[in-house]
């Protein structure tokens, strides 16, 4: 028969330790007591009476501060009256109640469980959490919190980790800016006590966003200004770890705006407060720099005295940002020590004192300087050497006579005479130091002024071929005894691959023998130039262009035509009475002599009997032509019209009223016209005019008459009225209504009727109507939808017009006039000449 073995194993966890106690037995079917040793017998305990001593233990001590200040009493104590045990061990684990403890026992040797224990069983304690809420509220008011929302969550958070606390509401009740006072109220699960009400107090961080604040302001306050940019940094940094609760910073340059700063802040446990602050600097000026300049200069200079070197040190060092403060001078045999301490305005910074030695003033003693000459045919500048002793730093100065012309400057023991016009002038030039203005020198500077031309020459001339032209070039202070020389050049422009401009012109540049400033330019073309050329002149003067100019061919005129026109136009216009051939002559030597570019004539007839001469002409330069022409006067001889001529004056068209009338021998004589008809107007419009070989009068016309009428006009000559032309004239007049009221019937009584699909028709008399001229009748109706009318002339009739009316629609009687009657309108030559008020279709 086999046997069954059982291996139970018990494990005991210590409250409060991570130690785990493990126990076993093994239990068979006779020995319970779990011992191999079958000799011997185990006696058994009664875990029931051993719960009943430990729970009687625990009540009579009463309450406990928690389960682990409970289970180590019951690991402490030894002496249990419960026969077999050795010890208890406590666990708060194995249980879910708040108020029980896990207990395991340990028995001494021979001894054991009953089989249906295992020696562990729960008890129950009482809970008093006075202490440890006296502790969470001391623990909470050591604490620093942002605010109050995070505070009052703490609270509430502690108070619910006590064991056996079953509900937390916290009341805040304020009492100062960063204290303030909580009131926590709680209620405990089964078997646990404590206080049902904790006053806690707590602390809140304190807040420094107003002294960041205004330690950002005061970096950049009432304008400060820093020395330099890592000054500035340590500045800023101490500005703000000097407040209380800061704990440290680190500062930041920006990359792009260089005095732009980020300045990063950590706070202690107990503050808070903004994590940067941002702000931007201002640097102050140095004035190293500019002091060391002005310690140069006046260190440079000699001083009479220490009198005069306090005045020029403090005169150098007004620079702005300076205040001296303190200013020490010592006055030696030979030399003046100083020492000035130097104070800055907010804006600048620089050396706190200087110190330094000056020199004592010793005279300038000047060498004799000879007269000076500035020939201007050279340069316009000089520069003199002045020597002496004593020179060096010395303030010396120089002047001249004539400023304005003759400048006169020092510098490095150099005077600099400077010439601003080409004038002869004497200067006296002084020169002096301005400490011993009575010990200076001068001399005489004399300008000699260099040549130049003064005439004002055109920029292009130009004459004639073959024919020579001069002109006067004039110079100034021109003196060959200084080596002066004028020269003339000559280039054809114009033309490539040509001939040297000589080959077309010659010219010649000649001095006056009276007046050696006077020059005399002569040229002549002796070949024409090619197309589109010229000749360029320049005038050399001391082997400088001085002036230059362009001299062109001019091209005479050939007035031969004008000459021509003017001898027909005599021998056409004018005519000549016996004994007047003396006064044909002198026309004919008026007229020509008045033509631009004749400036002689010769007359000889050659025909004396029929007016036949020649006349022979001399030209102006610059004009040509034939020499010799020949011409013939004209005999008077009586006007002669032609016959039976006639004109026609149609009224429609008033501008084309000019007409000619033809004739014979008509120039040079006066004429005039008559009419028979007052309403008829003619006049004379213009000269006698020639048309082929036939000549002409020209007359204008203008009629104001009513009805077409034939009319005489009269055209004669005026100091011989039997020569003369009767002209037939026809005026065609404007068309009109001959009598309109006998013609139209009257409307404006009644309506005119016309019958609804019938036609009336009336006699409408025109006077002057011409078809043949262009003159037309017209009809319109006011409403073609009701009325049609229609006009023409009647056939066979040269006057009269049929107007026609065609009825179309009937008309209404009602209230509006549209549809009651239309008035019915006549034209003529699209021109409204009357109108029929009203008609009406029935």
């Amino acid at each position: 028969m086999k046997k069954t073995i059982t291996l139970l194993a018990a494990v005991s966890i210590v409250g409060g330790t991570s130690a785990t106690a493990v126990s076993c037995s093994f239990k068979g079917d006779k020995n319970k007591s779990g011992t191999t040793d079958p000799k011997t017998t185990d006696k058994e305990i009664n875990q029931v009476l051993l719960k009943m001593e430990v729970q009687n233990y625990l009540n009579e001590k009463g309450t406990f501060d928690s389960k682990e200040s409970a289970i180590k009493d019951i690991q402490s104590k030894s002496d249990w009256k419960t026969e077999g045990i050795d010890s208890l061990t406590g666990s708060i684990y194995g249980t879910d109640s708040v108020s029980s403890i896990h207990i395991k026992g340990k028995l001494k040797k021979g001894y054991i469980w009953p089989r249906t224990s295992a020696g562990e069983f729960d008890v129950t304690i009482k809970i008093n959490n006075e202490k440890n809420v006296e502790k969470v509220a001391t623990e909470l008011s050591t604490i620093y919190f942002e605010d109050e929302n995070e505070a009052k969550e703490n609270i509430k958070n502690k108070f619910k980790l006590i064991s056996g606390v079953d509900q937390v509401s916290v009341i805040q009740a304020p009492m100062t800016r960063s204290r303030l006072k909580y009131e926590v109220n709680l209620t405990y699960k089964n078997n646990v006590e404590g206080p049902e009400k904790q006053e806690v107090l707590i602390n809140l961080k304190n807040n420094l966003s107003t002294d960041i604040y205004a330690a950002n302001q005061s970096i950049s306050k009432d304008n400060k200004k820093y020395e330099s940019k890592p000054a500035a940094a340590k500045f800023i940094k101490s500005t703000f770890e000097i407040i209380e609760g800061v704990q440290s910073t680190s500062l930041v340059w920006d990359q792009w705006a260089p005095y732009n700063y980020t300045i990063s802040i950590k706070y202690d446990d107990k503050s808070k407060g903004p994590e940067n602050a941002e702000g931007v600097i201002q640097l102050k000026s140095n004035l190293a720099d500019a002091i060391k300049t002005a310690q140069n200069i006046f260190e440079s200079k000699e001083y009479k005295s220490s009198s005069s070197a306090r005045t020029t040190i403090e005169s150098s060092l007004k620079i702005e940002g300076i205040t001296i403060t303190d200013f020490s001078l010592v006055d030696d045999e030979s030399l003046l020590k100083y020492n000035v301490k130097l104070s800055y305005s907010n804006d600048y910074f620089g050396p706190t004192s200087i110190s330094g030695k000056l020199s004592k003033y010793q005279s300038a003693k000047f060498d004799k300087i000879e007269d000076q000459t500035i020939d201007m045919r050279k340069t316009n500048t000089i520069l003199v050497d002045l020597k002496g002793n004593n020179l060096a730093n010395k303030k010396i100065s120089v002047s001249s006579s004539d400023n304005t012309l003759v400048s006169a400057t020092y510098a490095n023991e150099k005077i600099t005479l400077r010439v601003s016009d080409n004038k002869n002038i004497k200067a006296v030039i002084k020169v002096w130091d301005e400490e011993e203005k009575e010990d200076g020198i001068e001399f005489t500077a004399w300008v000699l002024a260099k040549p130049e031309i003064v005439t004002k020459l055109e920029p292009e001339y130009g004459w004639y071929l073959n024919h020579e032209a001069t002109f006067e070039v004039a110079t100034k202070d021109y003196d060959e005894n200084m080596g002066d020389t004028l020269k003339i050049t000559s280039q054809l422009e114009g033309v490539e691959n040509s001939f040297p401009a000589s080959t077309y012109v010659e010219t010649k540049l000649i001095q006056n023998s009276e007046d050696k400033q006077k020059f005399i330019f002569s040229y002549r073309f002796i070949e024409p130039l090619p197309k589109d050329g010229k000749v360029r002149i320049f005038l050399i003067l001391n082997g400088k262009t001085a002036s230059e100019f362009t001299l062109v061919l001019k091209q005479e005129t050939n007035i031969s035509e004008n000459i021509n026109q003017a001898l027909d136009n005599i021998r056409n216009t004018m005519s000549w009475k016996e004994n007047e051939e003396d006064k044909l002559e002198e026309k004919v030597k008026s007229d020509l002599i008045g033509i631009s570019g004749v400036s002689n004539v010769d007359f000889a007839w050659t025909n004396k009997k029929d007016l036949f001469y020649k006349v022979t002409i001399k030209y102006d330069l610059g004009s040509t032509g034939e020499e010799v022409f020949s011409n013939n006067g004209t005999w008077y001889m009586p006007s002669k019209f032609e016959e039976n001529q006639s004109i026609k004056f149609d009224m429609r068209k008033p501008k084309s009223n000019i007409y000619r009338i033809y004739g014979q021998n008509l120039s040079d004589k006066n004429f005039n016209v008559e009419t028979d008809n007052s309403d008829i107007e003619a006049k004379i419009d213009g000269q006698i005019g020639i048309e082929g070989d036939r000549q002409f009068v020209t007359i204008k016309v203008s009629s104001s008459a009513m009805d077409d009428v034939t009319s005489k006009i009269t055209l004669y000559q005026e100091d011989d009225k039997n020569q003369k032309a009767e002209i037939i004239t026809n005026i065609f007049a404007l068309p009109y209504q001959t009598n309109p009221d006998a013609d139209w019937p009257s409307t404006s009584k009644e309506n005119y009727i016309v019958p609804y699909n019938g036609s009336n028709s009336l006699i409408i008399h025109v006077s002057n109507y011409h078809p043949e001229l262009g003159d037309k009748v017209g009809a319109r109706s006011g409403n073609s939808e009701y009325l049609e009318v229609s006009a023409k002339l009647k056939e066979g009739s040269k006057n009269e017009i049929i107007y026609t009316f065609i009825g179309k629609k009937k008309n209404n009687t009602g209230w509006n006039p549209l549809y009651r009657n239309q008035p019915a309108y006549f034209d003529i030559n699209d021109e409204e000449v009357h109108k029929m008020g009203s008609t009406q279709v029935k």
